[in-house]
């Protein structure tokens, strides 16, 4: 309908109607490109907003149910969702939205359908609002319209518990800061949602009053809010005790060093540091070893987990080896118990290496239709719990003669390289794999394969080139022996013969 006293343009066959035009105002000519260059922006905005608008409305969360568990330096969110499909066509997707803030702390983010199967998470290069970031999870089949589905997913933060206050003393009790939104942060409306922390002490300072909520013990729960729009936020801050240990692996560096000859090397070396509150003032041996409850947030072992055959095992820093290591043997495996020497305080840092020897047997399998081709499959990150890597290197030194070598890992690897060892009696040099990841954690800790052929003729490669070299030691030997480099005539000797 035309307002009064305005009137449409009419357009004549001279001029050149721009498609952006239709988005143009009546009140507004498109006579010139300069003209649809200012608009563009807004052409742009209208359909961004169009095509967001038909997305969203595709699927609504019927039901949504937030687990946080801040126990720990990690706050682990498991969020089990119930949706349905309302759009005219079927979809095999579902988008799950992050805060930018939040995104560039995850460290690890997995999808599982109610029955305990996984489901790939692909992150996109592009958020679909900004300040956030987002994931697309497919599932095997598509959901006709008006079909209802149910799924969860895992996801592990860290550094975002930050210590407050920033320095404590040594018989302090740590507390820190949590900032989260009340709300699902959804791309879809919500019908229904309910929020759940699990604090690691009943020790609340504070914490945001949105009405319902109640606080029991250590648990904090919101809601059930009703109605919530696509991307609602309403921020919270948690304030509570927390004495977990704060630790972090700055670099790891770990080694893994296969010989055919019926040994797996490994070793990795950590530097570490606690990122809980700073201690304030000296530190006293004498108080700490009088009452060492009275330091709660002092990092006083380390537990790693060791596969059963682990033998030789050794700890080692800088200065030499240390002796105050323990062993437990649990369902788990073997826990290692390294103990640093001398307890670690908020800020204070520490390097040191492990290392053991495990059977070949244990890692290494062989195809049972290419006796050329092997696998091995071991784990990945450093079994240490509790801890985040900020930096890790994995190096997997195999066989001379190893080929066509391909790594099969179940999460994305940030960097993959090769280079070359060169140990006793190499020629060509030993391949070595080289993986880069960053913000790894305990979820981090899966087996990975890593396949390659290999000739068992090249076994004998050293062993060929030593009793080559023994065998020419022994040649040269012998030529050198009887061989007679002098320059001088050996005198003559003249036999006479007896006279009768």
């Amino acid at each position: 309908m035309i307002p009064r006293n305005e009137h449409p343009r009419t357009w004549h066959n001279s001029d050149t109607l721009h498609p952006a035009c239709i988005f143009v105002s009546w009140y507004h000519p498109c006579p010139s490109s300069l003209h649809l260059i200012m608009w563009r922006p807004l052409i742009l905005a209208s359909l961004f907003l169009l095509a967001f608008g038909a997305v969203s409305g595709d699927i609504v969360n019927t039901s949504v149910d937030r687990r946080i568990d801040l126990t720990t330096q990690f706050a682990r969110h498991n969020i089990s969702i119930s949706f349905k499909n309302t759009g005219s066509k079927g979809t095999s997707t579902y988008e799950v939205v992050l805060p930018t803030a939040q995104a560039e702390h995850v460290a690890y983010i997995t999808a599982n359908t109610r029955g305990g199967a996984s489901l790939p998470v692909t992150k996109n290069a592009n958020g679909s609002k900004k300040g956030y970031e987002s994931y697309t999870v497919t599932f095997p089949k598509e959901f006709a319209p008006d079909s209802a589905a149910s799924f969860s997913v895992y996801f592990v933060l860290t550094h975002t518990l930050s210590p407050f206050p920033t320095h404590i003393t040594q018989a302090q009790r740590q507390y820190v800061r949590y900032n989260d939104n009340h709300y699902f942060s959804s791309p879809y409306p919500t019908t229904t949602q309910t929020t759940v922390f699990k604090l690691a002490s009943s020790s609340v300072e504070s914490h945001s009053e949105k009405k319902p909520f109640t606080l029991r013990g250590d648990t904090l729960t919101y809601g059930p809010y009703s109605n919530t729009d696509a991307f609602a936020t309403s921020a919270t801050t948690l304030h509570f005790e927390n004495n977990a240990p704060f630790i972090t692996f700055t670099s790891v560096k770990k080694d893994l060093e296969v010989s055919h000859w019926g040994n797996l090397a490994v070793e990795q070396a950590i530097h570490l540091q606690h990122d809980g509150a700073i201690l304030k003032g000296s530190w006293s041996r004498f108080d700490f070893q009088r009452n060492q409850g009275a330091s709660p947030s002092a990092v006083l072992l380390l537990t790693e987990v060791l596969p059963l055959q682990a033998a030789d095992v050794y700890y080692r820093d800088d200065i030499g080896n240390i002796s105050t290591s323990t062993f437990a043997v649990s369902s788990k495996g073997l826990e290692f118990k390294i103990t640093p020497r001398f307890p670690l305080f908020g800020g204070w840092k520490n390097n040191f290496y492990t290392g053991y020897n495990l059977p070949l047997n244990t890692a290494l399998s062989t195809s049972a239709s290419d006796s050329s081709l092997y696998t091995l499959n071991t784990t990945f990150a450093p079994a240490i719990a509790g801890a985040t890597t900020d930096h890790f290197t994995l190096r997997i030194v195999l066989p001379e003669g190893a080929k066509d070598i391909q790594v099969r890992a179940p999460f994305p690897l940030d960097k993959q390289g090769q280079d070359w060892h060169f140990t006793y009696l190499d020629t060509s040099g030993r391949p070595v794999i080289v993986i880069e990841k960053s913000n790894v954690v305990e979820e981090h800790v899966q087996y990975f394969q890593v396949e390659y052929r290999y000739s068992k003729i090249s076994m004998l490669h050293e062993p060929l080139l030593l009793t080559g070299a023994v065998l020419a030691f022994c040649v040269l030997f012998m030529v050198y022996s009887r061989l007679n480099l002098g320059i001088a005539t050996p005198p003559t000797v003249v036999v006479h013969p007896k006279s009768s």
